[in-house]
């Protein structure tokens, strides 16, 4: 699409498309808005038996997006225990939202959960529940792993592959890998479902940097998500970058998207119950 096409939009559609990256954090991560592509190399995929070192229940993140110079929302992640079907779970939250002009032009409301499983990481059930503009949004997705399926409440039975994990779930089992062991430009897959679609997750690992935020100066992990070009960007690998904390937690620090209509940076401004400590270098 050439940018004069694109100018041509509803300004709607730019914050439409601005809050659904915001759920990068959540890896947040790959909307459909976004048109992640599922292409890895062999041999890359994240192994379905990592071990947790990274969160726990009780962790609570907070993120603000700026769209140029406008404040356009904020974005909550938190993670607790529950019972479900009889046993403890973990359910992560995810909520987006957009405030002061952006919410004037545009408002949001996105809410995201999943039901994992803590050892494995696992889907159990995931909910969408969306607001944005006038279109609202509402699914639930029940996740039977041992009979590589989903059930749908808006398409019904589907056969998936094995080691399911919705986009929540994804982002969290993301933060188990360990990047020491990873070589530049290895990438690493997720197989993901989404909107009642698999969503493969493939990112690159692009070295290491330290970030300068308001809680001070982070050392994190580079990783460049691989993105269809032709669309709302225009560079694989230079419109869409994530630094993750270079710590045991792997929380997302910073996530730069530059459109062809525009960039904007969501930063992490607070968090509480942190499993290990931040890596904060001054």
């Amino acid at each position: 699409m050439k940018t004069a096409q694109i100018l041509k939009l509803p300004l709607s559609n730019y914050f439409s498309n601005l809050m659904k990256a915001m759920l990068l954090l959540v890896v947040v991560l790959f909307v459909t808005g976004l048109n992640i592509q599922g292409k890895a190399p062999e041999n890359q995929p994240i192994s379905d038996t990592l071990t947790n070192h990274a969160y726990h229940a009780g962790e609570f993140l907070k993120y603000k997006v700026y769209y140029g110079w406008l404040n356009g929302g904020t974005a909550l992640l938190s993670l607790t225990e529950k019972q479900y079907n009889g046993k403890t779970v973990h359910h992560a939250k995810a909520y987006a939202k957009t405030t002061g002009m952006a919410d004037n032009l545009f408002k949001v409301r996105d809410i995201y959960e999943s039901y994992m499983e803590p050892v494995n990481g696992l889907s159990i059930k995931s909910i969408r529940n969306i607001k944005e503009g006038k279109y609202t949004d509402y699914n639930e997705v029940i996740y039977d792993q041992k009979g590589s399926k989903v059930t749908s409440t808006k398409s019904g039975v589907k056969k998936v592959p094995s080691s399911m994990r919705d986009i929540i779930a994804a982002f969290y089992y993301l933060r188990r890998v360990n990047f020491d062991k990873m070589k530049k430009d290895q990438t690493v897959l997720i197989n993901t479902y989404f909107e009642d679609n698999l969503y493969p997750l493939n990112l690159k690992y692009k070295g290491k940097e330290n970030i300068k935020t308001s809680l001070g100066t982070i050392k994190c992990v580079k990783l460049v998500p691989i993105v269809i070009t032709g669309g709302v960007f225009d560079d694989a690998e230079k419109d869409l970058t994530i630094w993750i904390s270079d710590d045991k937690n792997h929380i997302p620090v910073r996530i730069e998207v530059d459109f062809i209509v525009g960039s904007f940076k969501i930063d992490l401004i607070a968090h509480t119950g942190l499993r290990n400590t931040l890596a904060v270098v001054k």
